[in-house]
């Protein structure tokens, strides 16, 4: 299946903002389950079910589309609820991308799916999170660590989600895995 409009990856984005300057540093999140690729696309794709299964999302949805979606959404953080305005467009047949701007740092992420075996698939998340100014890459570290908190959090809300509707329409992930390799 070919995408019917341009849409750049993860890899694209970090070297043409590289290029304008800016500095990135990449890990990735990796999930496994009893699911269908299917269940994975659903998941990652349908953005309005976030303010239904996920406790620490809220937000407004600005445009929607098969393939493409804008939002504003508060995540919850503490003390205070933080806007995020994100864009999250279908970026392969097997791959969602996008991004959004936290306080000094550009985040950009994609999610790819695939099938393991029969019912069971891996899925990969990788974050970028990019900063201009050498001063804001020593917050790397803490941005990191909500990241990856935020995931387990998401991960956590879609098996208890799961555990009450049944597993056709939210996969249940064996459990998240974060990757410490690489920078």
């Amino acid at each position: 299946m070919s995408l019917p409009y341009e849409a750049r990856s993860l890899d694209e984005l970090v070297t043409s903002l590289t290029a304008e300057g800016m500095t990135f540093r990449q890990f990735e999140c990796v999930s496994e389950g009893e699911y269908s690729p299917d269940d994975a696309a659903w998941n990652y794709m349908d953005i309005p079910h976030l303010t239904y299964v996920h406790y620490q999302v809220d937000g407004v949805l600005s445009q929607a589309a098969d393939q493409i979606t804008g939002s504003i959404f508060f995540q919850r953080i503490p003390l205070f609820r933080l806007p995020l305005t994100v864009l999250p467009y279908q970026s392969a047949p097997n791959a969602v991308t996008y991004y959004t701007s936290f306080g000094f740092f550009l985040l950009i992420i994609q999610t790819s799916w695939a099938a393991m075996s029969p019912n069971h698939t891996r899925v990969v998340t990788r974050y970028a999170a990019g900063w201009t100014g050498w001063f804001v890459g020593l917050l790397y570290p803490f941005i990191r660590r909500l990241l990856e908190r935020n995931y387990r959090i998401l991960m956590s809300d879609i098996r208890k989600t799961q555990a009450n509707i049944g597993n056709h329409i939210v996969p249940l992930p064996a459990g998240p895995r974060v990757n410490h390799g690489g920078s």
